[in-house]
């Protein structure tokens, strides 16, 4: 832990994180000082000096034009969030039908486990249990390479309770 607190000491130029800057989306330019905290860490260090690059915040577009306003920007991120709003409608929707053909599924699944139990129980055996099995045997088929999820939908890992973090 150390050695990261010392790095970032070392490394972090100060003052506020401009988002926009380093993905080159433009924006508002900030000045980076160096924080007082990070100056006094950088003198008191009595380990060999760490050879550090000049860091730049300048935006160099990647087209050769540059952004002439801050409006176009605007007009970026209300189109994307025009887009956001219409694919969550679709998921929505789909989700909304897979609910319900996984319900109709989910019905025809007990019908014929109550079939063949009661089946089972009589000891009746005719084509349409024949058919009933069929059926069952279609339902619970898998692709593949399928895997069946763990029941809690969480992908179960080892874990070392040796090592905590």
């Amino acid at each position: 832990m150390q050695w990261m607190k010392r790095f970032w000491d070392q490394n972090f130029p100060g003052g506020d994180y401009d988002a926009l800057g380093r993905r080159k989306g433009g924006g508002v330019k900030t000045t980076t000082t160096s924080s007082p905290a990070s100056r006094t860490a950088r003198t008191k260090s009595s380990a060999a000096p760490v050879r550090t690059t000049a860091r730049s915040n300048a935006v160099v577009p990647s087209s050769g034009r540059s952004r002439a306003t801050g409006s176009s920007d605007t007009g970026v991120v209300q189109d994307m969030s025009r887009q956001i709003t219409e694919l969550k409608v679709t998921v929505d929707g789909l989700e909304k039908e897979r609910d319900f053909y996984f319900g109709k599924l989910r019905e025809i699944e007990i019908l014929v486990q109550e079939q063949l139990e009661m089946a089972e129980q009589y000891q009746h055996v005719s084509e349409e249990l024949n058919c009933i099995r069929e059926i069952q045997g279609i339902l619970y088929r898998t692709e593949e390479g399928f895997e069946v999820p763990p029941e809690d939908g969480l992908v179960e890992e080892e874990y070392d309770d040796d090592e905590t973090f």
